[in-house]
């Protein structure tokens, strides 16, 4: 195909050179056009035939096609220059092919620990892994498994229960237990405030964009949802003077006993406590023999998560 072009290119380096003479071969018998005498030509005006000269000339638009293949030929033989830019980016993936190379690696090798023991066979052990029990649904979760597991019973509890599902969701879903007990304690406020003051229209409600409400309240997951149970409602009130509305949160007047109900409900926040997994112990009874006395357990069983190292830290 090179080779195709280049004739090309020699036969337009050819015909830009402008009018030439003929060179006459002795082996071949001279064309005479017709109406002019070999005598009346000058002499070597006829054109030597070379390989190819009886070909036609390419079209202007053969060329153009030609020239722009044999410069993509010429492309993909020529070494491509990389820029700064190029360099970085192919060390980037490198290092990302590198370290998923590596990650997928160490997750087969599990025939060596970092002490550079081998581990042996899962069969061995006395028993499969570290367990843990939903209290919400009784399913058996493994230590990663746990903690999403509780949430999606919690929310799912919101179908039955709106109050204990808020209320759970509290204090299982924010870790800082600071912040927890803060924003308790502002709600207790609210309810305190209303049920002393009832006919108080004030008191009722709760602008949301006040910033107690948005540093201390909003950020606490569940926090609205539990003010929602309680009978607040989201509403759009006008603002004094301006020409726009902000959004509060309002509780209707209420009876006497739905008073009361709402303070059983605070009770219930107050003394709320988070959704754990308990772990599972699987009691295995074993009859007398040797391997009975033998009891392995996988290395699992003695990994704490970052919670359980700080709560052992804080009871030393």
């Amino acid at each position: 195909m090179k080779k195709f072009f280049e004739d090309i290119k020699k036969d337009i380096k050819f015909k830009s050179a402008g009018p030439g003479k003929k060179l006459t071969e002795e082996s071949r018998n001279e064309r005479v056009t017709p109406g002019v005498s070999c005598s009346s030509r000058p002499e070597g005006s006829q054109a030597a035939h070379s390989k190819g000269a009886s070909r036609k000339a390419p079209t202007r638009g053969a060329q153009m096609a030609g020239a722009a293949a044999l410069a993509r030929i010429e492309q993909q033989h020529r070494p491509k220059v990389l820029t700064s830019q190029d360099a970085i980016r192919n060390q980037v993936k490198r290092e990302l092919e590198a370290e998923a190379a590596a990650v997928a690696a160490s997750q087969k090798n599990t025939d060596i620990e970092a002490s550079g023991v081998p581990q042996k066979d899962p069969s061995c052990f006395s028993v499969a892994g570290v367990f843990f029990i939903c209290p919400l649904t009784g399913k058996t979760l493994t230590k990663t498994e746990r903690e999403m597991h509780i949430k999606e019973a919690i929310l799912m509890r919101f179908s039955e229960d709106v109050m204990e599902a808020s209320v759970m969701m509290i204090h299982t879903f924010n870790k800082d237990k600071e912040k927890v007990k803060a924003a308790i304690d502002i709600i207790s406020k609210y309810i305190e405030n209303i049920c002393k003051n009832p006919t108080e229209e004030k008191y009722r409600k709760i602008k949301v964009s006040n910033k107690v409400f948005q540093e201390k309240v909003s950020v606490i997951e569940g926090s609205r949802e539990y003010l929602q149970a309680l009978g607040f409602e989201s509403t759009a009130l006008p603002v004094d003077g301006e020409d726009r509305t902000e959004e509060y949160l309002v509780l209707p007047p209420q009876e006497p006993d739905t008073l009361e109900q709402i303070k059983v409900d605070l009770e219930l926040l107050q003394k709320g406590e988070p959704i754990r997994a308990k772990l599972d112990r699987q009691p295995q009874v074993f009859r007398p023999s040797q391997n009975a006395t033998n009891f392995e357990l996988p290395p699992d069983f003695y990994n704490l998560t970052a919670e359980e190292l700080k709560k052992e830290m804080q009871l030393k």
